[in-house]
């Protein structure tokens, strides 16, 4: 996976991470931003701002990267084991924990440390004796909680940083990183990242990734290729899995079957780029990464982003395209791959990290050096790899016009202006002194200018009406740091007066100055980012990895980054008490304002640019077709089809190391929480979720019934949610809440809940709801130190039972940035669409989770901001009517949600009964809250009479400004009150790892492919993801049923194949170790929707029994399957699949 920019966030653009076992939908991205939100009724939307100070960097993950997100998507679609560390109860109420805990053979006995843990010096068992290394740091990081040692090995002197956790229930997770220095746009580190993973010299078959994921309970595996850097890293919570993985891993790195002559063209050719004959005889380009960069680079800031980096360095790495420019990467040769792995796939160029267990640790040096061992220690390689500085220069004033792919109506102005900084082009951050002294002083300053809530510079912008949305802010992932300002959905006519209102914006900051409670509210929002340990559910290793890497990987200190922030903020926080607001305003003068090496550029939309770039392809391969090298291009490709046809010798494939269905756990960990219904005579229920560690932090969701709200209001739930928290309140003035936010707590964010509920029936086995009983609930979510508990509180309170929306100016921004990124989704390409579309034509429960956030609200948010713009009052009066719904709403539909390690529970008792009694709305309880799992949601009657007229069964087409398809088939496969086993999660899985990787990607060269059961809705889906075919695609999904039947025909085959199919899904099912910020959410869920440890064990136990029979009756049950068909993808591609009778979704 190549690191793309990654999406802008609130605060400036800091990096999310991919690969997670608790997030996910169908898409690959560097951010767990909306592609990777799950199921749209479920999970969080737009995530809170993250604790990863990486900038912006352009990560790609490689091909393994969609097995990872299809495994996110089981685990979470499945929703049935909410993996806690939540170990007593507090205070005294009824619990829901089941004595089933005493069963887990496969998990860890090992005792997790409190949060109040504190060592003075690194434990004696933190430090590993192996004779291959020398031991040159050892330090205590009670910060992280971890003993961190670093070694350095003997021979090569490739450095090895370990960090041993406390709590040592989180993942293991290994990483080994080579700094890579691309010398064109050709896409060689990127390619060459997915090929090394395609066959090595220990594990000489086709896909050892593959089949070692098979039969693994991996938390994540997955690569990525930055601008500056290529990493390889993995996670599982099981000492033998992580020691099979890393095997894997290593192997793959230091002796990879691609660079061994001939043999490795073939997997050149499938991974990089290769000619093929399409079925009308005519050649066609098609390979793995070409179609993953095909559809990055259809994305506008993605086309922007590598336009600065080559305006912004000129003269260093950085002004190439490390993915690959999809024009160029033809221009690779097998023979530049080669060298270009000789020149930096060496030890000497390496850096590794490991986090997790002694035993791993061990295992990792133990094996590590068996591969460094064999090596010469080459210094001049690294050397070599030195990313040079860029020298200071003026650029020129002009704005640089770029063409970009016009969508097909005209009702969308999509032009975006940047303006691009270099801010540290003398090369001082380099040092790290410099490195300590200002990278938070930089990151305060990011807050003070782009924080979504009060930055000046993003409000100047964002409220003007210039822009749709605005983004940007400090990137420090390079060597020399970069700040960026970008303007999306501009009017062409106005796209001088963003760039002037940006320079003038400054201006007036640094005449003015910052307020002393702003610099505080922006001071403890980059402190609580680093403070708060979770990782949105995923392995906290690797968040610590990506941030120990951001320095380490310029041979600068790798504690600087990020795990030494507690002695930098102090001496901060002394620096702003000396200068006060002066500070950051000289910054502002030096490095924006007076600072001439910046550009400027826009982002235009051009009508012929996308007939243009495909008769420039088309050239290009008549050019081919005539040249020498042709015939030998299609030998090679023939050569491909026919390893990939081949079948693997069953020793071969014997020499993958897996676990055996023997050492899984039999029953799954059910984590106790405590349910306090009515609590203090509030009618409002409590629930709280004890974890081991929250590292001081009280995680608070705050959730209200909103199943009052009018149909035709749905689309305007996130309006009204972001207005209440940004509008202002009685108490708070709009600046004032956002000062009091950013002060006071970790930051608060909304989250629409719409959430089916189980039948009464289903009391010990999984049924189907019917998609018309479920839960409706606005949450407000937020965190804070275990000492502003009581101010979270309080300002959750303000902002739900006493908001102003009466802030025309904020009000429309919120509307237009929410249409902006809805464009911005289409344009870049999204499966979530066409996914969703398909889930629409089937129950009320999926047409209104469309409705909400799928491509059909765009053209009603249009009409709504039309009517906001020429009759405020109008809008408001919509929206207040709205507001007073929800606080005559019963306090029997609000609940409380409370997470965090028992001393922070504890502090927040009485603070919590306070709430309760004192600051809830009185005006509750004033209308009748039915019963959701008897009663049908008063939604449901309006959504069946629109599905007809909106949502038809049939075949649909999304036009995408896209070079590439998303191409989705989907039903019900189980009816409403249908018993779905949980050996269905095994078959699903399987479909997508032995048919969809094989067919799908491999042979025909599409990115990603997916198969997802949601058991709440009974439903199938598959779905592919930049692919370069439509039909192709189809009639592999329509063979399913016939290749189920074949796999199961020889039992000796068939019983491994279902074996690692019950590995896997067990793998996903249990996750990654659980985080505090999604614990007590995801329990929190299982409360709601009816489910019990009955069922969830019902459905492990199902797991563990998949046979022969469950693969026979899924291909049974897939027979007459009435499947309908949703493609995302360019108007071109699509008007020629007549046969699908598609109805096209084009004027949006």
């Amino acid at each position: 996976m190549w690191k793309e920019r990654a999406n802008y966030t609130s605060g400036g653009g800091d990096l999310e991470m991919v690969g997670t076992s608790s997030g996910g939908s169908t898409e690959d991205s560097v951010t767990f931003d909306d592609e990777f939100d799950d199921q749209g009724y479920s999970m969080p939307g737009a995530g809170q701002r993250r604790k990863l100070q990486t900038g912006k960097s352009r990560v790609r993950c490689c091909c393994w990267s969609f097995l990872l997100v299809a495994i996110l998507a089981l685990a979470v679609t499945y929703f049935f084991i909410p993996q806690g560390l939540l170990n007593q109860l507090v205070g005294s109420s009824s619990s829901d924990q089941d004595d089933n805990n005493a069963d887990n053979s496969g998990a860890r006995d090992n005792g997790s440390s409190s949060s109040s843990t504190t060592h003075s010096q690194v434990s004696k068992d933190a430090v590993i004796d192996n004779s291959a290394y020398q031991v040159t740091l050892q330090l205590p990081l009670n910060y992280i909680q971890g003993n961190m040692v670093l070694y350095q090995h003997r021979r090569t002197k490739t450095p090895v940083i370990t960090i041993l956790p406390y709590d040592r229930e989180q993942d293991d997770v290994f990483g080994i990183s080579f700094r890579t220095k691309p010398s064109n746009s050709h896409g060689a580190p990127h390619v060459l990242e997915h090929s090394v993973l395609a066959g090595s010299k220990k594990y000489p078959i086709k896909d050892p990734f593959t089949q070692v994921l098979k039969g693994s309970l991996q938390t994540f595996v997955n690569a990525w290729t930055a601008d500056d850097l290529t990493s390889y890293i993995c996670a599982s919570r099981n000492d033998v899995d992580m020691k099979n993985l890393m095997s894997v891993y290593m192997d793959a790195v230091f002796a990879p079957l691609v660079v061994e002559g001939e043999r490795g063209i073939p997997i050149f050719r499938q991974e990089g780029w290769r000619v093929e004959m399409n079925e009308t005889g005519e050649p066609v380009f098609n390979g793995v990464v070409l179609s993953e960069m095909k559809g990055a680079m259809a994305n506008p800031e993605e086309i922007l982003g590598e336009f600065v980096k080559q305006i912004i360095f000129p003269d260093t790495v950085y002004q190439y395209n490390s993915g690959g420019e999809p024009k160029v990467i033809p221009d690779l040769s097998h023979a530049e791959l080669i060298e270009f792995y000789k020149t930096f796939y060496h030890p000497s160029n390496a850096q590794v990290f490991l986090y997790g267990s002694k035993t791993t640790a061990e295992n990792c040096l133990t094996q590590l050096d068996e591969y460094l061992s064999t090596y010469e220690p080459r210094p001049d390689i690294r050397n070599d790899s030195t990313i040079e500085l860029q020298p200071l220069q003026d650029l020129p004033p002009t704005m640089l016009r770029i063409p970009i792919v016009a969508g097909d109506s005209s009702k969308v102005d999509n032009h975006q202006v940047m303006k691009s900084w270099l801010i540290s082009a003398d090369g001082n951050t380099t040092d790290d002194d410099f490195q300590r002294q200002n990278r938070l002083l930089f990151e305060v300053l990011d807050e003070l200018l782009m924080n979504d809530k009060n930055g000046a510079l993003y409000l100047a912008l964002q409220n003007s009406g210039l822009a749709g949305s605005v983004k940007g802010g400090l990137d420090n992932s390079y060597l020399q740091w970069t700040f960026d300002v970008l303007a999306t959905n501009v009017n062409g006519s106005n796209v001088q007066a963003v760039a002037d209102l940006a320079h003038e914006t400054l201006q007036q900051i640094v005449h003015q100055g910052f307020d002393d409670k702003d610099m505080e509210a922006a001071m403890n929002t980059v402190e609580f980012s680093y403070r708060d340990m979770s990782s949105s559910g995923g392995p906290r290793g690797i968040m610590l990895f990506m941030n120990v890497m951001q320095t380490w990987k310029f041979d600068l200190d790798p504690l600087t980054g990020f795990l030494s922030f507690e002695d930098d903020f102090q001496d901060l926080k002394q620096r702003v008490k000396d200068q006060g607001s002066d500070l950051f305003t000289a910054v502002i003068q030096d490095n924006l304002i007076n600072n001439g090496h910046s550009a400027v550029m826009e982002l235009y939309p051009d009508p012929l640019l996308a007939q243009q770039n495909e008769d420039e392809e088309q050239k290009r391969l008549i050019k081919l077709r005539q040249s020498q090298k042709f015939p030998t291009l299609l030998d090679q490709a023939d050569s491909l089809a026919e390893r990939q046809v081949t079948d693997d010798p069953p020793e071969m494939l014997a020499l993958i190391p897996s676990v055996t269905v023997q050492d899984l756990a039999k029953k799954g960990y059910e984590p106790p929480i405590l349910k306090q219904q009515d609590k203090d005579g509030s009618g409002v229920t409590v629930l709280v979720h004890e974890v081991a560690s929250s590292f001081g932090i009280i995680y608070i969701d705050f959730g209200v019934d909103i199943s009052m709200l009018e149909f035709d209001d749905i689309i305007l739930i996130s309006i009204l949610a972001e207005l209440m928290i940004e509008g202002g309140t009685d108490k708070y003035n709009v600046a004032q809440i956002a000062r009091q936010i950013g002060t006071y707590t970790g930051g608060i964010k909304h989250e629409f809940l719409l959430h089916p509920i189980l039948p009464p029936n289903a009391t010990t086995q999984f049924l189907v709801p019917d998609g018309e009983h479920f839960h409706t609930k606005l949450f407000l979510r937020g965190a804070a130190t275990k000492e502003r508990g009581a101010d979270l509180l309080e300002i959750l309170s303000q902002i739900m039972f006493h908001p102003l929306l009466d802030s025309k100016e904020r009000g429309l921004a919120i509307l237009r940035e929410r249409i902006a990124k809805l464009e911005q989704r289409l344009a870049g390409g999204t499966t979530l669409f066409p996914e969703w579309r398909i889930q629409a034509r089937y129950s009320a429960f999926g047409f209104i989770s469309e409705e909400e956030s799928g491509v059909s609200s765009l053209p009603k948010l249009r009409k709504v901001l039309e009517t906001a713009e020429s009759d405020w009052a109008s809008f408001l009066n919509r929206l207040t009517n709205m507001k007073n719904a929800i606080l005559r709403g019963n306090r029997k539909g609000m609940i409380l949600n409370l997470t965090g390690e028992k001393a922070v529970l504890q502090q927040i008792a009485p603070k919590v009964s306070r709430f309760l009694t004192k600051q809830l709305n009185d005006r509750g309880s004033e209308t009748q809250l039915p019963n959701f799992a008897k009663a049908v949601h008063p939604w449901v009657p309006e959504a069946k009479q629109r599905m007809a007229a909106d949502s038809p069964v049939r075949n649909e087409g999304i036009v995408m400004a896209t070079k590439v398809n998303y191409v989705g088939s989907g039903a019900p496969l189980y009816g409403p009150y249908s018993a779905i086993p949980g050996s269905t999660a095994a078959v699903t899985q399987f479909i997508e790892y032995n048919n969809f990787m094989l067919q799908i990607r491999e042979r025909r060269g599409a990115y990603g492919a997916f198969a997802m059961l949601d058991p709440w809705m009974g439903f199938l889906t598959y779905m592919t993801f930049r692919d370069p075919n439509v039909y192709e695609s189809l009639r592999v999904y329509e063979e399913v049923p016939t290749y189920l039947k074949e796999q199961m025909q020889h039992s000796s085959t068939a019983i491994k194949l279902i074996n690692s199919a019950i590995i896997g899904t067990i793998g996903s099912l249990d996750g990654s170790a659980p985080q505090p910020d999604r614990a007590g959410w995801t329990s929190m869920i299982d409360f709601l929707s009816g489910s019990n440890a009955k069922i969830r064990q019902r459905w492990r136990d199902d797991i563990l029994g998949t046979n022969n029979n469950d693969f026979l009756e899924y291909a049974i049950r897939l027979h007459g399957w009435p499947a309908t068909v949703g493609v995302g993808g360019p108007k071109n591609a699509l008007l020629k699949e007549k046969d699908l009778n598609l109805t096209l979704i084009d004027e949006l």
